[in-house]
């Protein structure tokens, strides 16, 4: 840029010299400039619309006639109009101006020399308005970013602490499910133990009850064992009388009221067996607790026959108490039952 202007001034140095000489001859030494080929050549591009040719023939010209003034007249004017490079438009009006002082084309050359400052001047301040715009949108676009970096930092820490207290409860749950299937979830195999288990386990509990005194009791396979041999059996004359009468009864004819007369008679007979004879009412007993609370040397079995009459439904009194009775039998005392 420095080079052209300095080329411009001298330029505009020597055609000030030469233009009082010049401007005597100028119509004819503008026909003489615009009859070079290279002149005629570019104002074709010109006329033609291809104004990037036309400014290269133009520049040409000058290149090899710096004092060409319808040369630089024509190129202001393409530069002016067409590329909007309003400096370099309004230099070539002012050589042009200095060449051609009286020409019949100075009104015409100020007056665009006057509107290219005057576009220059407006184009200038709304680079400046456009830079200042651009430049507090960036700033807006810069602090939008450190704002969204800020976000996303604490995204990033939310999230690993989300992650953390993830595992955290994880790993809480998983040992609570041990702690739950290792209280109540093996009933399968716990409540029903093989007889030789079940006789071992017994063996050594009662070996531990003999040394520290009893702690939590169970019942055994034995017994239940114990507690079905324990039922009345019949006597062999109890079972022969059965049979002589089941034959009556068979041979009764119901026609016959005599034999009807010794069945019932047998039936109703008060002085034998209470089995054949009418059973007496049993009594109510006094009305059974709704909760009990367990004694040393308690166990489940011995509770159930204490309260219901039979060691087997030790069974029932577990399951209504599954949190206090293991299910093989177990249970402290102390503990309060509920009866069922």
């Amino acid at each position: 840029m420095r080079t052209i202007d300095r080329w411009l001034v001298a330029f505009a140095l020597f055609a000030f010299a030469t233009a009082c000489e010049r401007d005597r001859h100028a119509p004819s030494r503008e026909l003489a400039e615009r009859a070079t080929r290279d002149y005629q050549l570019a104002m074709t591009d010109f006329e033609t619309d291809r104004f990037d040719a036309a400014i290269k023939g133009f520049r040409k010209v000058i290149a090899a006639d710096p004092a060409n003034a319808a040369a630089h007249f024509q190129l202001a004017t393409i530069l002016a109009d067409h590329e909007k490079k309003y400096v370099e438009a309004l230099a070539h009006l002012k050589i042009y101006l200095l060449l051609r002082p009286r020409a019949d084309k100075v009104p015409v050359a100020e007056t665009l020399a006057k509107r290219c400052e005057a576009l220059f001047a407006a184009d200038a301040v709304a680079r400046a308005g456009v830079e200042s715009q651009l430049a507090k949108e960036l700033e807006a676009v810069k602090k939008e970013r450190d704002e969204l970096a800020k976000k996303l930092a604490e995204s990033d820490v939310a999230l690993a602490a989300a992650q953390k207290a993830n595992v955290t409860l994880t790993q809480e749950l998983a040992l609570k499910k041990r702690i739950f299937e290792n209280a109540i979830g093996k009933d399968d195999e716990s409540s029903a133990p093989s007889l030789g288990k079940a006789m071992e386990r017994d063996k050594a509990l009662l070996a531990e009850t003999e040394d520290t005194g009893p702690s939590r009791l169970h019942p055994s396979d034995a017994d239940l064992l114990d507690e079905e041999a324990s039922e009345p059996a019949l006597k062999a004359s109890e079972i022969k009388e059965l049979k002589a009468l089941i034959d009556a009864e068979d041979a009764v004819d119901m026609a016959n009221p005599a034999a009807q007369k010794v069945v019932a008679d047998k039936k109703n007979d008060a002085g034998g067996n209470p089995f054949f004879g009418n059973k007496e009412k049993k009594t109510s007993g006094p009305e059974r607790p709704k909760t009990y609370v367990v004694q040393p040397g308690d166990n489940p079995m011995s509770i159930a026959k204490r309260f219901y009459g039979s060691k087997s439904k030790w069974r029932d009194l577990q399951r209504a108490n599954p949190f206090k009775i293991s299910p093989d039998g177990r249970v402290n005392a102390g503990e309060t039952l509920t009866l069922p």
